[in-house]
């Protein structure tokens, strides 16, 4: 089975099981929908991976009672659950599928319990990001939360500076380099760029820019001038 077929028949399965809108599909997967959404922009790379991950905003939001395990146990999907952390993740001979959910203290790879879903996230910093800044992309049927494009771009850079490994960072920053050169050339996502950046902690954009400058000069030097603006939180009128 092809990869993206896949993915697409995972979404099928969310989406007739009353969940999908719940959930925001982050990572590389996006690319494919950002290509959509962008008329099928070139300059977007059609980045397609080994994993799939979905973000679960707010866990307690979750209106349907679905066993995740056994809906993914129809697609050939098989679980397996970490003994110390509780974190549980999916596996199939083509695609490894992961939950993550916000973490808003210190730490990382902690379990974040998922009721309705009968699951263990991953709960992890930094993702609220992405959680306060979506668009829903139409695909034939489907209906998919992504990122907004500017928060993906930087929130992969924010990552990239807490990798350990020169391959996972430069990996980050390759997905995020092209789409924040097109970004830049499209005024309202420009806009979109400054007033995502204002929404994130000033320690946070210090991070952020430290690598963009390393990257990506003319980001940086757009960027800049906005880093001890005042911070507008999360939620804000777009």
């Amino acid at each position: 089975m092809q990869k993206l077929e896949l993915v697409i028949d995972v979404l099928k399965t969310f989406n007739k099981n009353g969940i999908l809108d719940d959930l925001v599909l982050i990572g590389s997967w996006t690319h494919f929908f950002y290509r959509i959404h962008f008329d099928d922009a070139p300059e977007i790379p059609a980045v397609r991976t080994l994993d799939i991950d979905f973000l679960v905003p707010n866990p307690r939001a979750i209106k349907k009672e679905v066993n995740i395990g056994d809906v993914l146990k129809k697609l050939n999907f098989t679980s397996r659950r970490e003994m110390y952390s509780g974190i549980e993740k999916f596996g199939h001979p083509d695609l490894d599928l992961e939950f993550l959910s916000p973490l808003l203290s210190a730490g990382v790879d902690i379990a974040r319990p998922i009721p309705k879903l009968k699951t263990h996230a991953v709960g992890l910093r930094y993702l609220e990001m992405l959680a306060w800044n979506t668009i829903t992309v139409k695909h034939k049927s489907l209906m998919v939360n992504v990122p907004e494009p500017s928060a993906y771009v930087l929130h992969k850079f924010l990552i990239s500076a807490m990798r350990f490994k020169e391959e996972k960072r430069k990996k980050d920053q390759d997905s995020a380099l092209k789409m924040a050169t097109f970004l830049l050339k499209q005024p309202e996502q420009k806009d979109r760029l400054q007033k995502v950046f204002e929404s994130m902690f000033i320690k946070w954009r210090k991070k952020v820019l430290k690598v963009i400058e390393e990257v990506h000069p003319e980001l940086a030097t757009f960027l800049k001038p906005h880093i001890n603006n005042p911070r507008v939180g999360w939620r804000f009128e777009k």
